[in-house]
């Protein structure tokens, strides 16, 4: 017999009432806690089940407990398939957003416990049944590093590796092994139009934009693995000049530009060393002052006669009309395909060619 059995339908990857059951079993070690469940994501499980027992409830099997908790979701169990000294309802949230006829009533319930005083209020409000108040309680994890990595890359779609899309692959491969072996964990920001080239969790697309400056600053490593085409590489200087370290392939442009070990960490063209350069991005600390390449734009460009002003573009805002005949159409502004009624800003000459002899919907926005 359990001494305390708590049923909850479903564990999901993410939510609150699976935190508070970690946490109930990560604070009550001793209190032997046996949680039953019909069905459960593996990770969710995999972390309940070193405090506790974790046993799948099956249909008419019976649960016998000194006292048995579960939440509103009580399927058929309350009606038969429970024996225990107690029975008790624990409410997590505040009911008043589903009106009273949705709110739990059993009437085999022993008592009622909400997590908060907000919750409790809402439901004696709803129901007339006294709930006394439990908070949640928490323990912390010891936190774990999650290595930051970002790129700005068009990820180009028809070549594995001048913009080093294959390499990414590998990478991201390699730091999924070291981190199951080591119990650590990353994310990768990654700055490119081309979104579907590669697929993975911890690949995180964003839409491009101009400034990236306080993405750059936030992370631990930028990330640029092209093969020997660089002729510059401006993220490259961006990121050491902000003091951010770099994981790189060993272009001719960084040794031009004297980038070295001090301020890198470099990855063969054919990652051979993929494993190594792995263990010193999450191992190594580097510690640096870069100043790029000084520049000569200044004496090479022209002089103009008198102090000018950039004359400002006109900018007219539109909205997409046209969905379905030319859903091929890429907007150069968004530069992606725009949904239906959708609003972006164009030129005076861009608007007359959307709406010339081979038109995309659009029209002014009134």
């Amino acid at each position: 017999m359990a001494t305390n059995a708590y049923y909850f339908s479903r564990l999901s990857p993410i939510g609150g009432i699976e935190t508070f059951l970690y946490q109930l079993a990560k604070t009550n070690r001793k209190s032997d806690i046996t949680f039953y469940y019909r069905s459960a994501d593996t990770e969710q499980l995999k972390r309940l089940n070193k405090y506790c027992n974790c046993e799948p409830y099956i249909q008419g099997q019976k649960i016998v407990c000194d006292k048995f908790f579960c939440n509103f979701n009580l399927d058929p169990l309350i009606n038969g398939d429970v024996e225990a000294n107690e029975k008790i309802l624990v409410i997590h949230g505040n009911y008043d957003w589903v009106g009273a006829e949705k709110v739990p009533r059993h009437p085999d319930i022993d008592r009622v416990i909400a997590v908060s005083k907000d919750a409790a209020d809402a439901y004696t409000r709803l129901t007339g049944i006294p709930c006394e108040v439990c908070y949640n309680p928490l323990e912390l994890d010891a936190p774990n590093k999650v290595l930051t990595l970002m790129s700005a890359t068009r990820l180009d779609p028809y070549t594995e590796n001048i913009k080093g899309t294959a390499r990414i692959q590998k990478l991201l491969e390699a730091l999924d092994r070291y981190c199951e072996k080591n119990g650590t964990d990353y994310m990768w920001l990654m700055f490119s139009t081309n979104s579907d080239v590669i697929k993975h969790p911890k690949l995180l697309f964003m839409e491009p934009r101009v400034n990236l400056s306080g993405f750059q600053c936030m992370v631990d490593y930028g990330v640029q693995l092209s093969d020997n085409v660089e002729g510059f590489c401006y993220t490259t200087h961006e990121f050491l000049s902000y003091g951010v370290p770099m994981v790189l392939t060993p272009c001719n442009v960084y040794k031009e530009c004297h980038i070295d070990d001090e301020m890198a960490i470099f990855l063969d063209f054919d990652c051979g060393n993929i494993d190594e350069v792995v263990e010193k991005m999450f191992t190594k600390k580097l510690r640096f002052t870069y100043k790029p390449p000084k520049s000569r734009w200044s004496e090479i460009l022209a002089k103009p006669a008198k102090a000018t002003k950039p004359k400002k573009i006109t900018l007219i805002p539109v909205i997409a009309t046209d969905e379905s005949k030319k859903k091929w159409v890429r907007i150069a502004e968004v530069n992606r395909v725009v949904e239906k009624g959708e609003r972006f800003e164009v030129t005076p000459e861009r608007l007359k060619v959307l709406q010339g002899d081979n038109p995309y919907g659009v029209r002014f926005v009134e």
